[in-house]
C-alpha cells in the first residue's frame, strides 16, 4: 500500500511499548488518539491518513484509513488493516475500547460471538445493562437474553440488585465468550494452498509460543509468547470451514502448549462429535500436528485429549545433529503416530504420502505483501541473507 497523494500523515507519540497516533477532525482539530503497538506504528503511519469513524448503530469508535491498494484507493478499518480482512469473520476490541488497537486487545471473533459481546444496554433498557429491562406494566424488572434468534425470559426481579444478579449468573453461562472463559488462540501465521507441510492441498497453521528453545529451530521468531493473532476456537474453526482444503496442519511455535484453545477448536470441527465424527469428505488427507512433545510426557489434561482429533501426531524435540531429509519431519529422532481410530489415521493418510523428499514454497503474504513467508523444511542460512541484505525479523 501507498498513501495518497498530498495527504499529511497523522501526529503521533511513542512511550513505553505503544505508539499513539493524534486523530484530526476535517478542520485539523484534535479529537482523540488511537492506541497501538510501537512495532507497528511505523507501518500504519506510512500506510496513509487515519480518521475516527462514528458509526450511527454502534457505540464503540473505529479508526479507519483512506489507502491505495493496487492502484485503487480503498477505505480499511485499522484493526483490519492490521490483522487482515478473513470473510464471515469480524474482529473484536476485547475491552471494548474501539481506539485500542493493540494485538492483545484485538481478536477474530464470529459475527454471532461479536453480537453477544456488544456492550452497553438494550435499547428499551432503563437499567443501562443488558439483559436487563423494566417492565411498566407489572413494576419489575425483566431479565432475558437472545441467542441464536429466539428470546429467553429468566425471571421478574422487584429489586434491580437482584436482577443484576441473575443476569450476571445467566450470562455468564450462556455466553462464556463474554467473561474471558472461552481459550484464545494465539497464532503466528496461516498460509492457504501449501503442498509441502503434508499431502494434499493444506491450510498450515503456526501457533505462536514455544518455551524448547531447539537449536536450530526453522521458527525461532514462534518462541516468544507475544500477542500476534489470537482467534477464538470457533473463529478458527469457522475460516477453515470456508475454505477448500484437503486437509490441515498444525505447527508452530509448539500448538499443545495451548492445549485448551486447541482442543476446543478440534472439538468444534468435529462438529463437538468424538474423533470418529468427521465426515469421509471433509479435511480427506486429515489433521497433522507437530509438538516438541513426546507422546509419554502429555499427561491425561486437554493436551492427551486432542490426540482423539489428530489423524497423525509428530512428536519430539528438533535434534541439528539429526537433521532429516526425506520426510515430514525435522530431525530423524522425531516420531509418527497415526491414529487408530475407524476412518482416520492411515485412512486418510498413507505412510508412503508422509515419506517424502522435503520441499520448500515461497509465498508472498496476502495481507502485508512486505512480508514473504518461507514454509516447507528450508535450511535458513541467516548469516548468508544478512550478507546480502535481508534479515528475518522478530516483533519482539
Amino acid at each position: 500500500m501507498r498513501k495518497l497523494k498530498g495527504q499529511t500523515p497523522n501526529n503521533y507519540r511513542v512511550d513505553g511499548l505503544f505508539g499513539y497516533i493524534e486523530l484530526t477532525d476535517k478542520n485539523g482539530l484534535r479529537i482523540g488518539e488511537v492506541k497501538v503497538d510501537k512495532f507497528n506504528l511505523s507501518r500504519i503511519i506510512q500506510a496513509g491518513r487515519w480518521y475516527l469513524h462514528r458509526r450511527k448503530d454502534c457505540t464503540t469508535n473505529h479508526v479507519f484509513g483512506s489507502l491505495w491498494s493496487g492502484g485503487v484507493r480503498r477505505e480499511i478499518l485499522l484493526h483490519r488493516f492490521l490483522l487482515g480482512d478473513y470473510p464471515n469473520l469480524c474482529i473484536d476490541h476485547i475491552n471494548g475500547n474501539g481506539l485500542d488497537n493493540t494485538l492483545s486487545n484485538l481478536c477474530f471473533v464470529t459475527n454471532q460471538q461479536n453480537s453477544e459481546k456488544r456492550f452497553g444496554s438494550d435499547r428499551d433498557s432503563q437499567s443501562g445493562i443488558r439483559g436487563i429491562r423494566w417492565e411498566e406494566s407489572r413494576k419489575k424488572w425483566l431479565v432475558r437474553y437472545k441467542k441464536d434468534g429466539k428470546t429467553f425470559n429468566i425471571g421478574r426481579f422487584s429489586q434491580l440488585e437482584d436482577a443484576i444478579q441473575k443476569n450476571n449468573l445467566v450470562r455468564r453461562e450462556v455466553f462464556p465468550y463474554n467473561y474471558g472463559d472461552v481459550p484464545i488462540i494465539n497464532i503466528m501465521s496461516i498460509l492457504n494452498e501449501t503442498n509441502v507441510n503434508g499431502p494434499g492441498n493444506r491450510i498450515c497453521i503456526w501457533t505462536q509460543g514455544c518455551t524448547k528453545g531447539c537449536k536450530g529451530c526453522f521458527n525461532p521468531e514462534s518462541w516468544s509468547n507475544k500477542i500476534n493473532t489470537q482467534w477464538t476456537p470457533q473463529a478458527l474453526a469457522q475460516y477453515v470451514l470456508s475454505q477448500e482444503c484437503d486437509g490441515i496442519t498444525i505447527s508452530g511455535g509448539d500448538p499443545l502448549e495451548q492445549p485448551e484453545a486447541l482442543l476446543k477448536f478440534l472439538r468444534v470441527l468435529h462438529g463437538d462429535g468424538g474423533g470418529e465424527s468427521l465426515r469421509a469428505d471433509f479435511l480427506p488427507k486429515g489433521i497433522i500436528c507437530f509438538t516438541g512433545f513426546l507422546i509419554e510426557e502429555l499427561d491425561d489434561g486437554a493436551a492427551a485429549e486432542c490426540l482423539e482429533y489428530i489423524d497423525l501426531l509428530i512428536d519430539g524435540r528438533y535434534v541439528e545433529q539429526l537433521r532429516y531429509t526425506s520426510g515430514l519431519a525435522g530431525s530423524s529422532n522425531q516420531r509418527f503416530h497415526f491414529s487408530s481410530l475407524p476412518g482416520r489415521g492411515e485412512s486418510r493418510l498413507q505412510r508412503s504420502e508422509i515419506l517424502i523428499d522435503q520441499a520448500v514454497e515461497v509465498h508472498i503474504d496476502d495481507i502485508d505483501p512486505s512480508i514473504i513467508r518461507v514454509t516447507g523444511f528450508p535450511s535458513i542460512d541467516r548469516t548468508f541473507l544478512k550478507r546480502h541484505g535481508l534479515r528475518i525479523e522478530s516483533d519482539e
